[in-house]
């Protein structure tokens, strides 16, 4: 696909002092924003943010947001990941739009999960800024994204700090192979002897950290799969569910009612 993936688009920007930066404004995408090189005034909605080199940022689309002007002599550079979700996938995106009773777009610096975020920020870019995504990049950038919202959202909903990386990596293991794997035959017991573990210790870990059953997660990666595929290749909808794992009819309409509430063509038709 030419290194574009399906819901995230990765760019680098720079931005010079004596710059006239756009007017205080919303921008159409949700994005995570890391600052690369340089200082600024960010001004957020009503808070002002004093950014620098190795800060993270999360930014849902009704943040209106603009830079104050910068220093003489300063350059930001930012790298800027976007994301565009098809419409199944912007129910993994909540995280985008929380706000706790002490909510901060600048993310705490010093907290374990943004550690990891901002590392896998720097590792999806490096991926995402190839010329050309082979299926398999892209599955492990689908993978790494899934990770770094399992950061977040921990971050953001409690702060609480990582117990143990390994389980971490645990996750990211099983993230990736769900999304190389699930136009094939796809269980719990597969994945955790492609990982080398019990299906029980991979349940039990993956439900602690990521919030939801991996039977669920693996429906849900198939579900966004077969809308994938309807919105780029226009292809019927039993055809797409098939060529994504699915092995019934039933089973697939049982499956796309529980993620999104709907019947495919009456999803299809609203949006």
């Amino acid at each position: 696909m030419g290194g574009m993936h399906p819901f995230l688009r990765i760019s680098r920007r720079s931005f010079q002092s004596g710059r006239i930066f756009a007017p205080y404004q919303a921008y159409p995408r949700a994005q995570i924003a890391y600052v690369e090189k340089g200082y600024a005034n960010w001004r957020i909605g009503e808070e002002l943010y004093h950014i620098r080199e190795g800060d993270l940022l999360i930014l849902s689309e009704v943040d209106y947001r603009q830079f104050d002007p910068l220093k003489p002599g300063v350059t930001l550079t930012l790298l800027l990941l976007q994301v565009l979700p098809p419409r199944a996938f912007s129910q993994d995106c909540t995280l985008f739009y929380l706000r706790p009773k002490v909510f901060s777009n600048l993310l705490d610096p010093d907290n374990p999960h943004t550690v990891s975020a901002r590392n896998l920020m720097l590792e999806l870019s490096t991926l995402l800024f190839k010329s050309d995504l082979s299926e398999l990049d892209e599955a492990c950038a689908s993978a790494i994204f899934s990770l770094m919202l399992v950061h977040l959202r921990y971050l953001m909903e409690s702060g609480q700090s990582i117990p143990d990386q390994s389980h971490y990596t645990m996750l990211l293991d099983c993230y990736r192979h769900v999304a190389a794997n699930y136009t094939g035959d796809l269980s719990v017991s597969s994945i955790a002897a492609a990982l080398y573990c019990s299906p029980e210790h991979l349940s039990r870990t993956f439900h602690r950290l990521s919030g939801m059953r991996l039977s669920d997660y693996i429906r849900r990666v198939r579900v966004q799969a077969v809308l994938r595929m309807l919105e780029q290749d226009g292809c019927g909808i039993l055809d797409a569910a098939f060529a994504c794992g699915f092995r019934s009819a039933s089973g697939f309409y049982k499956a796309f009612h529980s993620e999104t509430g709907m019947r495919p063509r009456e999803y299809l038709q609203r949006s």
